[in-house]
């Protein structure tokens, strides 16, 4: 059996609710193992494709690996999950421009 990026990663999730008291969306907290390295954003993201029924309220992932997330940022798709940032990705020289070029193309 080939590794999973799974593998690699500790999840939690926390139920998002709108007004109506209905679910709006899953935020998916995502922390990295301490022996990860090389976290692949396309694996994460093909796997979380093939697992998220398409009925199924809206993903949003929170990820604190940087590598990740920045590849996350890179190869996120308009229709994927969405992506939460710290606050403190406005005053990060890296983090800032990738997110502004992601929100450019599209990615929530």
């Amino acid at each position: 059996m080939s590794a999973s990026v799974l593998d690699h990663l500790t999840l939690g999730h926390r139920l998002l609710w709108n007004r109506r008291r209905d679910i709006a969306g899953v935020q998916l907290l995502v922390e990295s193992l301490p022996a990860a390295q090389g976290l692949d954003a396309r694996h994460l993201l093909a796997v979380l494709n093939e697992l998220w029924p398409a009925r199924a309220p809206q993903l949003l992932l929170s990820v604190r690996h940087p590598a990740l997330l920045l590849d996350l940022l890179q190869h996120g798709r308009p229709d994927g999950p969405w992506l939460l940032l710290p606050p403190e990705a406005l005053s990060d020289a890296v983090l800032r421009p990738r997110a502004q070029q992601a929100q450019a193309r599209g990615l929530p």
